[in-house]
């Protein structure tokens, strides 16, 4: 039995997805504020931002368009307590003009996301250590920006995917 313990620990600490503490996916992310703020705030998602995923990461940051707010956009960071902060930027830039995507048609989950750049780096023979998340709407359709990273911080690859059918709009370079 201690052996079977043993193997699971060392097995869940060579692979990030079975030692999930505190991580969350992005639609763990999207539930957090659609039940603290309301469904109808998902209607207006701009921008959703994760770093330092292993395989998922411990914090989103989320960009609404808010016309009540100062800048246009309203941000949410949420992590596994729940919303840890909430601000409306002064300065919102590109997010106060982009193009908005109801959380409902979204498709592919940060979670799908990673098991295909995980295989798709496989097939590429590519190691990385974490990944970076953004998913923004490109040409009216939303669109996972997924950077890899390895064990020392630098760029090793980025792909881009469709949140709204899984497909990969920019392989994996």
């Amino acid at each position: 039995m201690k052996r079977l313990i043993f193997a699971f620990v060392a097995a869940a600490s060579a692979f990030p997805a079975f030692s999930a503490a505190g991580q969350l996916s992005a639609y763990d992310a999207l539930s957090t504020v659609g039940r603290a703020k309301g469904e109808a705030q998902l209607a207006n998602l701009v921008e959703l931002r994760g770093a330092d995923g292993a395989p998922q990461p411990t914090q989103w940051t989320l960009v609404f368009k808010d016309d009540g707010a100062r800048g246009g956009v309203r941000e949410f960071v949420v992590n596994e307590k729940g919303i840890a902060g909430e601000r409306t930027p002064l300065l919102a830039g590109a997010a106060a003009s982009a193009g908005t995507v109801s959380a409902a048609s979204l498709k592919l989950n940060s979670t799908g996301a990673f098991t295909t750049v995980n295989r798709e780096a496989s097939k590429a023979r590519l190691g990385f250590d974490k990944v970076n998340y953004r998913l923004q709407v490109k040409g009216g359709v939303p669109v996972w920006h997924v950077q890899l990273f390895d064990v020392e911080g630098n760029e090793v690859g980025a792909i881009g995917l469709s949140a709204a059918d899984a497909t990969i709009i920019s392989p994996l370079r």
